[in-house]
C-alpha cells in the first residue's frame, strides 16, 4: 500500500477514537439509524447486537476530512470468532466510508484455512459490489497489492483498489478492500462521487499545467525544466465546491542520488474556476521532499 494510504488509515484511526460530546443532541436523533446501518453493513453470520453494544460518536471531521459519525461494536460470529468492528458513516449522505476489523488474534491461529489469490479477489469483489453505493460498470480494478510475509508483522492481507472511469476521465469514485489470507474482510475505504460531467469543465488542461509549473518556479532551487508534469481529469473531488471536477496535476523530478525515489508533488486545480483546491489531506503530506530532496 502506498505511503499516502498508510497516512490516511492512521488519520482515520485517530479520528474514530475521539468522541464529539458537543454534538450529543444531534447524535440522539440519528442513533437508531446509525446502529441499523452498522447491522446491515455487517450482514448475517454474527450474534445480534443490542443497541447498548454499539457506541456512536460524532459527527467529527476525520475520515478524509469529511464529517462522519464513528461507530464501534464488539462482534461475535456464529463460529465464536470475536473482533471489534469500527465504522465511519458520512454525516450528510449516511453511507459507510470506512470499515476496519480489529481482530482479537491472528486468524491463522484460529485454525482457519488460507485462501488463494483468486478466491481472495472474488471475496473482495463481492464485498465491494454489495457495499459500495455507486458500484457499477464504471468501476475498474486499478491496483492489487499482494500480502507481505508473516515476518513483516500483522495479518497478511491482499489490497484491491477500484477506480471509477467514464468518458476518458475518473469519476471520483474509488474503493479499497483488504482481505486477509484466510478470507476475512479486514478493511474497506471508499468515496462515492457526486455526479458531474465533462460539460461542466471550463479550464483546459494546459492552463492547469501552467498554474502548477508557475507555482514550482516560485519555490524551486533547482532547474524547473527538469520537472515532468502530467494531468488527469477527475469529475468529482470531495473538497472542490459542490464536489465538482478538478484537474489533478502531478509533478515529478529526477533524484540527484542513485537509488533514491524521484520526488513527486500533486496539486488539485478546480476545473471550473482554475483555482487550487486544498484539502485536509494536505496536512498529511509534506512538499519538502519534492523541493529539497538531494
Amino acid at each position: 500500500m502506498r505511503r499516502e494510504w498508510l497516512l490516511v488509515f492512521n488519520a482515520l484511526l485517530l479520528c474514530i477514537c475521539v468522541p464529539a460530546a458537543a454534538q450529543e443532541g444531534e447524535i440522539q436523533s440519528r442513533q437508531q439509524d446509525l446502529r441499523q446501518i452498522l447491522r446491515e453493513f455487517l450482514g448475517s453470520g454474527y450474534t445480534e447486537l443490542r443497541d447498548e453494544e454499539i457506541s456512536v460518536s460524532g459527527p467529527t471531521e476525520g475520515d478524509l476530512g469529511r464529517p462522519v459519525y464513528c461507530l464501534r461494536a464488539s462482534v461475535t460470529s456464529a463460529r465464536g470468532e470475536r473482533w471489534d468492528a469500527i465504522l465511519a458513516v458520512h454525516a450528510m449522505r449516511m453511507y459507510v466510508t470506512m470499515y476496519w476489523r480489529h481482530t482479537k488474534g491472528r486468524p491463522e491461529q484460529n485454525g482457519e484455512t488460507a485462501v488463494d489469490s483468486a478466491t481472495a479477489a472474488r471475496i473482495a469483489w463481492d464485498f465491494a459490489a454489495s457495499h459500495f453505493p455507486n458500484w457499477g460498470d464504471q468501476l475498474q480494478l486499478t491496483r492489487v497489492q499482494k500480502p507481505l510475509s508473516r515476518s513483516a508483522g500483522g495479518i497478511p492481507q491482499y489490497h484491491y483498489h477500484w477506480t471509477g472511469q467514464r468518458d476518458g476521465a475518473e469519476t471520483g469514485d474509488w474503493v479499497v478492500v483488504s482481505v486477509s489470507t484466510t478470507g476475512q474482510i479486514m478493511g474497506y475505504l471508499c468515496n462515492a462521487a457526486r455526479h458531474h460531467t465533462r460539460d461542466e469543465v471550463t479550464v483546459p488542461r494546459w492552463r492547469a499545467l501552467a498554474k502548477v509549473r508557475g507555482m514550482i518556479r516560485e519555490r524551486a532551487d533547482f532547474d524547473p525544466e527538469e520537472v515532468q508534469l502530467s494531468a488527469k481529469l477527475v469529475l468529482s473531488y470531495p473538497f472542490a465546491p459542490h464536489e465538482g471536477p478538478v484537474c489533478v496535476v502531478t509533478a515529478t523530478r529526477p533524484s540527484r542520488r542513485e537509488g533514491w525515489s524521484n520526488p513527486r508533488l500533486t496539486r488539485h486545480i478546480d476545473a471550473v474556476t482554475g483555482e487550487e483546491v486544498s484539502s485536509p489531506l494536505d496536512t498529511l503530506t509534506d512538499d519538502s521532499y519534492f523541493f529539497h530532496a538531494p
